[in-house]
């Protein structure tokens, strides 16, 4: 064999199961429900640290909403994305849970910097008050 030419092989790989287009759809419409619940929750809780009020807030919300047609467009194209990326459809689960996880972390994470926002206002309200008691 020539120099830097590498053997044949002689290990057949197996063709990839075929893809289960209703698994596909079910999990790429879980997934988007999920973005679409926290991006509602994330622009209403802006929305009222900006005293938005309620009318303004669902405003907020239904904007930054995944409308009906676009997420069917993606739920109802995600089995041939799917195929065409070459995505082994074995592992929607281990992505399903990931997504999960990615999500729930990213909403602790939204709690926390709303929770320490208010915290760094009270703080300045208090040296405030507490300058102003001193003047």
């Amino acid at each position: 064999m020539a120099p830097g030419l590498a053997a044949p092989s002689t290990v057949e790989t197996l063709p990839r199961p075929p893809v289960d287009p209703g698994l596909v759809r079910d999990f790429v419409a879980s997934v988007l429900g999920l973005l679409d619940s926290v991006a509602q929750t994330w622009i209403e809780s802006k929305a009222k640290g900006v005293n938005i009020d309620a009318a303004g807030q669902k405003q907020w919300r239904e904007a930054v909403s995944l409308k009906e047609v676009p997420k069917r467009l993606m739920v109802d194209n995600s089995p041939a994305v799917v195929e065409l990326l070459g995505i082994d459809a074995a592992h929607l689960p281990v992505a399903a849970f990931c997504s999960g996880l990615l999500a729930y972390v990213g909403c602790v994470w939204k709690a926390v910097s709303e929770l320490a926002e208010i915290q760094k206002l009270k703080l300045l309200a208090a040296r405030d008050e507490k300058s102003d008691a001193a003047n």
